[in-house]
Formats: C-alpha cells, sequence, structure tokens
C-alpha cells in the first residue's frame, strides 16, 4: 500500500520558492488632520444603509396628472375671464380682434383639459376664479405677459412628466399658443408705452 510521504515525516524533494507579495498598485494617501473635512474620513455606514427612495406608484402619478389638470383648467378659466374684460377696453379694432383670437384658444385649452380631467376621473371639475380683474388695461397686459409665462413653464413641466403620449401632446401644444399669446401681449404692451414718449 501506498503513503504520501508526508504522512510517514517524509519531506518533499522540492520546495517552491515563497513569492513575494508585490506592493499596491494604488496607496490612500495618509488622513487628514486640518481644519477640514476629508473624504477619507467620511463613515459610509450612513449612505449604506439609508433607505431607498419609495419609487412613485401609479396612484400617486394619478393624483399628481389631477391635481395638475385641476391647475390648468381653473388657470385656463381665469384667463378667459381676464381677457374678454381686456377686449373690452382695446383701443384698436386690431387688438381687440388679436385678444378675441387668443380667447378663442384659452377655450380650446379649456375644453382639452376638462375632458382629461373627466376621462381620468370620470367626474367634471368646476373651475374657482378668485383673483381681482385690473380695469387698467396697461396694468392688465403686463400681468398677461407675466401670466402666460408662468403658464409656459408650468405646462411644460408637466408635459415631461405625463403619463401617456396624450396627455404630453396636449400640454406641449398648449404651451406653444400660451407663448405665443405672450409675444402678442408683450407687442401691444410695448407699442402702448413707447407710444407716450
Amino acid at each position: 500500500m501506498y503513503y504520501p510521504y508526508w504522512q510517514l515525516g517524509g519531506t518533499p524533494w522540492y520546495q517552491p520558492p515563497v513569492q513575494q507579495q508585490a506592493p499596491p498598485y494604488f496607496q490612500l494617501p495618509p488622513l487628514y488632520t486640518g481644519p477640514y473635512s476629508s473624504p477619507y474620513q467620511t463613515s459610509l455606514v450612513p449612505y449604506l444603509t439609508r433607505p431607498l427612495r419609495t419609487p412613485e406608484t401609479p396612484q400617486d402619478r394619478t393624483r399628481t396628472i389631477m391635481r395638475d389638470l385641476m391647475t390648468a383648467i381653473d388657470g385656463e378659466h381665469r384667463a378667459i375671464q381676464c381677457y374678454q374684460q381686456m377686449a373690452q377696453h382695446a383701443p384698436t379694432k386690431k387688438e381687440q380682434q388679436q385678444i378675441e383670437e387668443i380667447i378663442t384658444d384659452e377655450q380650446r385649452h379649456l375644453r382639452t383639459f376638462s375632458a382629461l380631467y373627466q376621462q381620468i376621473t370620470e367626474k367634471q371639475h368646476e373651475p374657482t376664479t378668485d383673483q381681482k380683474i385690473s380695469h387698467n388695461y396697461e396694468k392688465a397686459l403686463a400681468f398677461a405677459v407675466e401670466e402666460e409665462q408662468k403658464t409656459v413653464d408650468f405646462y411644460l413641466e408637466v408635459a415631461d412628466h405625463a403619463p401617456n403620449l396624450q396627455i404630453r401632446e396636449a400640454f406641449q401644444r398648449a404651451a406653444k399658443d400660451e407663448q405665443n399669446h405672450a409675444v402678442w401681449f408683450l407687442y401691444f404692451l410695448t407699442k402702448r408705452l413707447t407710444s407716450k414718449l
């Protein structure tokens, strides 16, 4: 019977050389002891044990788009009321006709957003108006320019987070119209102010 030599107290005739451990290719710098914080002294435990952000559920997305649609419906309703009064105080027939075209766009937006809201909730949202309208034409123009620009930013933000293509395209189209409205109101305001110089 064959017994390995190491069980009988023998030693192998060949001893492999002991390999020297190679120096590390990257060595951390010494710990910083100055007055400022060092990334090497920062513990990773808070980052590793921090709970992950809860992903947004479909219910959360539905509630968000419902809230955005209600905001859009209320804003379009206020704009229609404001622009109808502005059209009555327009100094020229051309400005009055252009403001009436803008009102037509806002009414189309209102119908679109109301239909989307009803499609999601199977209910109708009654717009609320708690805003005082200025009877001064110049102040109304300046207010309209500012509100239209804010509306453009809001609509584009909603479009970026829209849950489906239909809502995204509706807000993108409305944002383009609102930007065009702002240009017209700014043109009327600039022309009126420069005429006083």
